[in-house]
């Protein structure tokens, strides 16, 4: 193991505090030894401090508090030049420009919004560590404890939430634009950035990462960026920077909207009668067309509006406000319960006791478990329909086929990268 002197330390640090000129990616700066100029790049900024750069130490009395000699990695030397650098304002203009003009206009746009929600010095500051973060990644990808495989868990939140932002700019007018999706996906963004830089950087440092991407992602901000029309050039020289660096990138929306539709034909072609009741549309419209049908051909069959009634109730038992809840309660009685009701669900008649305990006003209590009675009833007997009946006839066998075929396009498109397992591990 090499040692560097504190000397020498101390002047590749100062390199950075006392240049003179600062374009591009390079500085120049008078050396302290010989007086002359010298120009370095501020990715090489420390490489003077040994030959062997990952294995070499510095050894140092200094700002211990203890007195004690202490071993500082060269690596670590590095990366406090690297924040260095993004304390000045050269440093700052040089890595804007390593950027490129996407970038450029990108980080411009967030700064001028940040300023007229929360003024100039919050918006500068946010800048200024944003900017101190980009050359430490670099650093951290330079030094190869940054890869592809690394950052996979961060890039997947980040693309999305820069493609949702994209698509609702440009489909809703201002005031008008959801932010809830991008919102998502920049809190999951924060969770990542956590993982991945955590076991790499100081608490501190990834404390500020993670405040960043809260405050960019926060509803506040992105409720005023988006719909508050002071913003709408910011909003659209945003969304045009983003267009232009990941015009060269696979779309991550798509597949992700693919991937899930892929997990919905899988579960359909292994469907239960709970799907019915919510997130399935394909499987309780075709169930529902089965039982109209079913009450067609079988006078006796008593559940052409049973599934109806079971979704209404789902729905009121969700209801949080009882005098809401209330009234949704006199709605589902009038339908489904009363005599001469337009959807009347008509059991059988051993269990007129279970029907005949509602009237108009004793179904005021709000209670949630109020039609439960009927509901477990209901819920057995189309359990019992759905299995034995509708999986084994002919609609149901249609519409897997009819699913199968979209399944096949989308295993012809993505190949073995699309399966069971790759929708559970997406996002």
């Amino acid at each position: 193991m090499a040692n560097v002197s504190t000397e020498k330390v101390k002047e590749s640090a100062n390199m950075t505090e006392d240049s003179q000129v600062l374009t591009g990616t390079s500085a120049s700066y008078p050396s302290p030894s010989t007086g002359k100029t010298r120009k370095i790049s501020i990715f090489h900024v420390s490489k003077n401090l040994a030959k062997t750069e990952s294995e070499c130490s510095v050894e140092s009395t200094e700002g211990s508090g203890t007195g004690k000699t202490r071993k500082i990695s060269v690596f670590r030397v590095k990366k406090h030049v690297a924040s260095k650098v993004g304390d000045t304002k050269l440093g700052r203009t040089a890595l804007i420009k390593m950027a490129g003009s996407s970038g450029d206009d990108l980080i411009n746009s967030l700064k001028s919004a940040v300023t007229k929600l929360d003024g100039r010095e919050k918006a500068k500051e946010l800048k200024k560590n944003t900017l101190k973060w980009v050359l430490k990644a670099s650093m951290l990808w330079k030094h190869k404890d940054l890869s592809a495989d690394t950052i996979k868990p961060v890039r997947t939140p980040a693309q999305l939430a820069a493609e949702i932002l994209m698509q609702v700019h440009s489909k809703r007018k201002c005031a008008s634009r959801d932010v809830d999706p991008i919102h998502e996906k920049l809190v999951t963004l924060t969770d990542k950035f956590n993982d991945v830089f955590a076991p790499l950087s100081q608490d501190k440092n990834v404390e500020k990462l993670c405040s960043i991407v809260s405050y960019y992602g926060s509803k506040r901000f992105l409720n005023h960026l988006l719909n508050d029309h002071q913003c709408e050039e910011e909003s659209a020289q945003i969304a045009k920077a983003l267009e232009k660096m990941l015009k060269s990138v696979p779309r991550m929306l798509d597949t992700e909207k693919d991937l899930l539709r892929y997990k919905y034909i899988y579960n359909i072609k292994g469907a239960t009668f709970v799907m019915c009741l919510g997130g399935f549309p394909e499987i309780t419209c075709n169930f529902q067309e089965f039982l109209n049908q079913r009450s067609i051909e079988n006078e006796n069959s008593k559940h052409k509006h049973s599934l109806r009634f079971l979704t209404a109730e789902r729905e009121y038992a969700r209801v949080e406000n009882k005098s809401v809840r209330i009234e949704r309660a006199k709605n589902i009685y009038r339908k489904y319960l009363r005599k001469q009701a337009s959807h009347q669900i008509d059991i059988s008649s051993d269990d007129v006791l279970i029907t005949g305990t509602f009237t108009e006003e004793n179904i005021t209590t709000g209670r949630i478990d109020l039609f439960q009675p009927i509901t477990q009833l209901l819920h057995k007997q189309l359990t019992t329909i759905f299995e034995d009946e509708y999986l084994q006839g002919p609609m149901y066998q249609q519409l897997c086929q009819k699913l199968e075929e979209e399944e096949k396009v989308l295993k012809k498109y993505y190949g073995n990268n699309i399966s069971y397992n790759s929708v559970n591990n997406a996002g």
